[in-house]
């Protein structure tokens, strides 16, 4: 009688422990409303905490600069990754699954600048800070702002709202809700923002944004719940949540 207790509380124990194991996802440490470090949410870490929940999953969420992200998967530092930072993953045993979300990218600019953007070629002579991994994902418009030296890549996307109002850059590359989340910042602190132009210049493909998994049955659960929120509508409903 005691052996079988003592087999079934090591049972019991081990189901425990295997339930309690929490998912490493990492996610970038500056892109509110993406990502919020100080409280671990944001758009993408609720999505990924209901999605894989949905099946039972717990997440840990653990928040790095972007560039750092592959490096801590290839390092086994994390089970899951938002952002490969245009490294290719697969060598690495990285299954790519459907995005939790694309990113609205645009080219910002002070209205008062009267600065039209439709073409590559009308960068030329302009200051452009970017996000960090922007070149490799766009390399046609930005490639000739980089060889003339006039090009910056930023990981603390709050600078670009404050670069561009005080006139150290001519154009912003950012996501809409990322730039517009650091304006509500500023403002919140009292600060006058003159009006800015946001231009369209480039279809993002869903491909762009696809998380990265080490195991296949975890993302086939991702992906299983990912469907249920949008199919709910919870999907939007978090999204709206982080968006005022």
């Amino acid at each position: 009688m005691i052996k079988i207790a003592l087999t079934l509380l090591f049972a019991i124990t081990m189901t425990s422990g295997c339930r309690a194991d929490e998912i490493k996802v990492g996610f970038g440490d500056h892109i509110p409303p993406y990502a919020i470090p100080e409280s671990a949410s944001g758009i993408e870490v609720q999505l990924l905490r209901e999605a894989l929940a949905y099946r039972g999953h717990t997440i840990r969420p653990l928040f790095y600069p972007i560039r750092r992200l592959p490096v801590a998967f290839k390092n086994r530092e994390i089970d899951i990754t938002l952002r490969d930072a245009g490294t290719d993953l697969r060598p690495y045993g990285g299954l790519y699954s459907v995005p939790a979300i694309v990113y609205d990218n645009v080219l910002i600019t002070l209205t008062s600048r009267h600065i039209t953007i439709h073409t590559p070629d009308d960068l030329k002579g302009l200051r452009v800070i970017a996000f960090p991994g922007a070149l490799a994902r766009f390399p046609d418009w930005l490639e000739g702002v980089k060889q003339s030296g006039l090009y910056t890549e930023e990981t603390n996307q709050e600078l670009q709202v404050a670069t561009l109002q005080a006139g150290h850059y001519d154009v912003v590359l950012s996501d809409r809700r990322i730039f517009h989340y650091f304006q509500s910042k500023l403002r919140a602190q009292s600060q006058n923002l003159d009006p800015v132009d946001e231009q369209f210049f480039a279809v993002t493909s869903d491909t762009t944004y696809r998380a990265i998994f080490r195991d296949a049955k975890l993302k086939e659960d991702f992906e299983a719940g990912l469907k249920r929120l949008k199919e709910t509508g919870r999907y939007s409903k978090i999204i709206d949540g982080y968006i005022h």
